[in-house]
């Protein structure tokens, strides 16, 4: 049983856990914990240990992230076990950077997946933040580690990765974001980003979601996809690497809704407008290199036009589920996207 309140994460439970993988390690007391709520709950344990000589891991300080809220558990359960899944039986073999994981499991019955991860702030990363927009030297950082998962597990399918749904889940949060009720109260909203006048009709925005789904859903060139792939979700390294966060959403679908996330939401949008084809390209040079095939830019540059059809879900996102102020400038720089590759007349072409 994992489990599912913050009172049962004692140090029985930890010691038990984590000697699931370092036997000869003994917990022997959590010095501090500091609990940061959000969809997975995430606590941030300083532990003391008994160790054999020679033996320095786990680390003292560890993540321990999972579903410990009462009330978003059934409603997020899949994000939770899709986790855990991802760091137990995918993570391992990315050759990307992670953060190390020290127990990872998942319980279907309880609606709960558990993993202890590294503290990242150990190791001196950085998480980054939407406000502060990216070089274009770190957005090709990001994608080479997108360009490297993609690469590496090309071609994925449900026997392969039987944990993980085919086509993006974004699908289901449209359902909600797009809604007639959710829509108008977006509209009227004086803190809510501002559309032009053309993404207004919330009829054209969902036929224009769901036509670049029926091409999704059309399209044999997969992978594993975080879907949730938004600078928001990644940490960057003392050496300059970008590492990806919230693997909850994972799905076997196309890679290019990745990489049109990652460029189209992290710079400026001078910035992006002056370097998103040659950062294209060097997404389909690592992919190649990477184990995955060598795309023609032609082809690749029509579905990352396409992808960022995903940014009209910024706008109305609600305050629940991110920060206004951040809300406002992803929603920025991705209106200014669809607008600049003309998304709606493609999509309705």
């Amino acid at each position: 049983m994992l489990p599912i309140t913050l009172d049962a994460l004692d140090l029985n439970w930890l010691d038990t856990a984590l000697r699931s993988r370092s036997p000869a390690v003994r917990l022997r007391a959590i010095r501090d914990r500091k609990i940061i709520l959000g969809t997975a709950t995430k606590i941030l344990v300083h532990v003391e240990y008994e160790r054999p000589p020679g033996v320095d891991e786990p680390p003292e300080r560890l993540c321990i992230k999972g579903g410990f809220d009462e009330a978003l558990r059934p409603m997020t359960a899949r994000a939770y076990q899709s986790e855990a899944h991802f760091y137990a039986h995918v993570a391992r073999d990315l050759g990307i950077p992670l953060p190390r994981c020290w127990y990872a499991a998942a319980s279907p019955a309880q609606g709960q997946g558990v993993v202890i991860l590294d503290d990242l702030n150990a190791v001196g990363a950085r998480f980054t933040d939407p406000l502060q927009p990216w070089s274009a030297d770190t957005v090709a950082a990001a994608l080479e580690t997108q360009a490297r998962w993609h690469g590496r597990t090309w071609g994925a399918t449900q026997e392969r990765y039987p944990w993980y749904p085919i086509g993006t889940w974004v699908r289901d949060v449209a359902d909600t974001l797009l809604s007639e009720s959710e829509w108008q109260h977006f509209l009227v909203d004086p803190e809510a980003p501002k559309l032009p006048e053309a993404l207004q009709d919330r009829e054209r925005m969902r036929r224009a979601l769901f036509a670049m789904w029926r091409l999704d859903d059309a399209d044999d060139q997969r992978c594993l996809a975080h879907s949730d792939a938004h600078m928001g979700n990644t940490f960057v390294l003392p050496d300059g690497r970008v590492g990806f966060l919230d693997w909850q959403a994972l799905a076997i679908a196309p890679s290019m809704d990745d990489v049109s996330n990652i460029i189209g939401g992290s710079m400026t949008i001078a910035s992006r407008r002056a370097n998103e084809r040659s950062l294209l390209q060097h997404y389909l040079d690592v992919l190649a290199v990477s184990g995955g095939p060598r795309l023609t830019f032609d082809d690749a540059w029509l579905k990352y036009r396409r992808y960022h059809m995903h940014g009209i879900l910024w706008p109305p996102t609600p305050a629940a589920m991110q920060l206004p102020e951040k809300t406002r400038v992803m929603s920025e720089r991705h209106i200014a996207a669809i607008i600049d590759h003309e998304v709606l007349q493609l999509l309705e072409g």
